[in-house]
């Protein structure tokens, strides 16, 4: 049975219309401005229409580009394009912290206050301490400190609504790689463009951008996941060596868990080599491997005794852990809160693991472990040799015996 929709039905066009309006809320305009306009029950919708074709206006506005059907326009009135005269100044010379001011002035005036918040935004990025940018942005100055206004000195906040605010920050990050991943980054790009998001992800500074690149990258094919690895090495935080941590263990492609143990290698941290030697006990073979191969990266004389055990597959018999176990213990371990700056504060946030389907991956892998094969491990073989710059094969009698060897040769007067 088919259904024919009665276009002249008042009722129908009345529902179109709360659907279109509840879609295109940020574009409507509340008063008559310049520019086209395409005026609806419900508010006006200004913008440049640039094509009226398929009983549907196009219209280039602030928020985009936006498909408004014909059916619920009542009026259209052509005028000269507000979106051009922004286009006209955005363009007329670089944009630093008062072109963007003046920019949010001009939005202002024409009631475009979405469009001001952002380049007020844009503006304290550039220069956090710009004055009629904080006045803009809701501060007020108590001598020669800045606070939100409504907020006294020393008031540390409801710690909800502090939450509430790093979420919010969390999130903003998060839809800005996924626009340089959706500009930049795709299958079909050339190199060049790739090249470009790759610069452009790695001048973010913030720490909660972190879990925002693990969700958008993480699960991406493994020339974004390279690039994830790239992101988390600059970052000097607990939350991006704990992801570096996941990709080295878990991740099925070669290529992207030895660039993750080189970002580990440069860090010298214990604590990673920790958790390491611990993912050496593993029942997975294939987690103990990638753990033995990040290990001769990092290189800490401190793995030694458990990589000449791990020379066997039958090597830790009686203490064998599960990857879950190993995780968990990387989240206890890896937890130095995060230290970022908002709003004027230093807000500590815990790192987080942020990779979706992680649980799900880990529990595939933990299902499919058996007791292996007695065999050797070459893995464990060569990351002895890197260590030591020596090879005794996977003779572990010997591996020992070189090592007490100097270690009495360093007690020697």
């Amino acid at each position: 049975m088919s259904v024919r929709f009665n276009l002249r039905s008042r009722r129908l066009r009345r529902s179109v219309e709360i659907l279109v309006f509840g879609w295109m809320a940020p574009c409507l305009t509340p008063a008559p401005v310049r520019g086209d306009e395409l005026h609806l029950s419900a508010g006006v919708i200004e913008g440049k229409i640039i094509s009226d074709a398929d009983n549907a206006f196009r219209v280039e506005s602030f928020a985009g580009r936006i498909d408004v059907p014909a059916i619920v326009v009542r009026r259209r009135v052509t005028a000269p394009a507000r979106v051009d005269e922004y286009t006209a100044l955005l363009s007329a010379r670089e944009l630093d912290a008062d072109r963007h001011i003046g920019l949010a002035r001009w939005g202002l005036d024409r009631s475009l206050v979405k469009l001001a918040g952002a380049h007020v935004s844009d503006a304290l990025r550039l220069e956090p301490t710009h004055a009629e940018a904080r006045v803009l942005a809701g501060y007020v100055r108590l001598g020669e400190v800045w606070f939100r206004a409504g907020a006294a000195p020393g008031e540390s906040g409801d710690d909800a609504r502090e939450q509430a605010l790093v979420e919010e920050v969390r999130a903003g990050w998060q839809r800005r790689i996924h626009g340089l991943r959706d500009a930049f980054l795709g299958a079909a790009d050339g190199a060049r463009s790739f090249e470009e998001g790759h610069a452009q992800l790695l001048r973010i500074e913030s720490p909660l951008a972190i879990d925002g690149a693990c969700v958008l990258l993480g699960e991406g094919p493994p020339r974004h996941r390279e690039l994830l690895t790239a992101f988390l090495g600059k970052h000097r935080h607990d939350g991006a060596a704990a992801n570096l941590v996941v990709l080295v263990l878990t991740d099925p492609d070669a290529g992207v868990r030895l660039a993750a143990g080189e970002r580990l290698a440069g860090r010298r941290d214990p604590r990673v080599t920790e958790v390491l030697r611990s993912a050496l006990r593993c029942e997975a073979d294939d987690v103990v491997r990638r753990a033995a191969v990040a290990l001769g990266r990092i290189a800490d004389e401190t793995a030694f005794d458990d990589l000449v055990a791990a020379l066997r597959t039958d090597a830790f018999a009686d203490e064998r852990r599960t990857l879950a176990g190993v995780i968990r213990q990387l989240g206890e371990t890896l937890n130095d809160p995060v230290r970022s700056a908002v709003n004027d504060r230093v807000i500590q946030t815990p790192p987080k693991i942020a990779f979706p389907g992680l649980a799900r991956r880990v529990d595939l892998i933990d299902a499919s472990a058996s007791p292996p094969k007695a065999q050797n491990r070459s893995e464990a073989q060569e990351a002895l040799i890197a260590l030591t710059g020596v090879n005794h094969g996977f003779d572990a009698v010997a591996w020992r015996a070189w090592r007490e060897t100097r270690r009495n040769a360093a007690a020697e007067p």
